[in-house]
């Protein structure tokens, strides 16, 4: 088993490369990953290297885009016509669950684990016809429990799903996290130019950061629900706007 890569190693090895992780914290990562046949970024949650929000931020920065969390998909009650727009086989296959589709301009956007990001994206646009389709991060067992909830009719799949631990490095150092600040955002969408006009999480001390991303236009969510918006819930409205 030794010889075995583990799936997700590609994570893995991104979080090296940014020094994010450390030569220990990777061989342990890689020996558990092949024990349990777990993807890596579950056993580093499992090893406390991170805290979801610290992995999520991180892997969201390597692949340019936001990342919606665990207890906020969890939340989340997808409509049948958003489900069956995406193929079971095909969300199984990608790694990738449907939050939303905007009717007036076709575009789709949807949680995912991997980080081929734009294959996963240019395979959903072909698949179910959607001119655009957005990708947002998202912890692998919260992308797979939303799958077997919608498609598979397991309505307590994401109780399955661990409360993400304190970071290692956290818990080292003594650190007690913030009321509240774990729930305090879903979607990272960086730096804005117009003041106040998002919401951003304050700084966590002692919270993992990743090197920061080139500078890019902001992206422009929805501003508020219409007939012609499939969306989750309002409670993901509320975290896009």
């Amino acid at each position: 088993m030794s010889g075995e890569t583990p799936e997700g190693i590609e994570v893995l090895e991104k979080l090296v490369a940014h020094g994010l992780v450390a030569p220990l914290d990777y061989d342990r990562a890689f020996h558990r990953a092949n024990e349990t046949r777990e993807r890596v970024e579950e056993v580093l949650l499992e090893l406390g290297v991170f805290t979801e929000l610290d992995l999520l931020r991180a892997v969201a920065s390597m692949v340019r885009t936001q990342f919606v969390s665990t207890e906020k998909l969890a939340k989340a009650q997808v409509s049948r016509t958003l489900i069956e727009l995406v193929p079971r086989r095909l969300a199984e296959r990608l790694g990738a669950f449907p939050i939303l589709f905007d009717r007036k301009t076709l575009t789709l956007s949807v949680v995912t684990y991997s980080l081929q990001v734009a294959e996963v994206a240019e395979q959903l646009k072909t698949a179910t016809d959607s001119r655009v389709v957005t990708t947002y991060v998202a912890r692998p067992r919260a992308v797979r429990a939303a799958i077997r909830k919608y498609y598979y009719g397991e309505p307590d799949s994401f109780a399955e799903v661990d409360a993400p631990k304190r970071s290692f490095r956290s818990a080292a150092a003594g650190e007690q996290a913030p009321s509240g600040r774990e729930d305090y955002i879903d979607l990272d969408f960086g730096p804005d130019d117009s003041a106040g006009s998002k919401r951003t999480a304050p700084r966590q001390p002692g919270a993992v950061r990743p090197p920061p991303a080139p500078r890019r236009p902001p992206l422009q969510p929805p501003i508020a629900a219409s007939p012609m918006v499939e969306i989750a819930d309002p409670t993901l409205m509320a975290a896009l706007s």
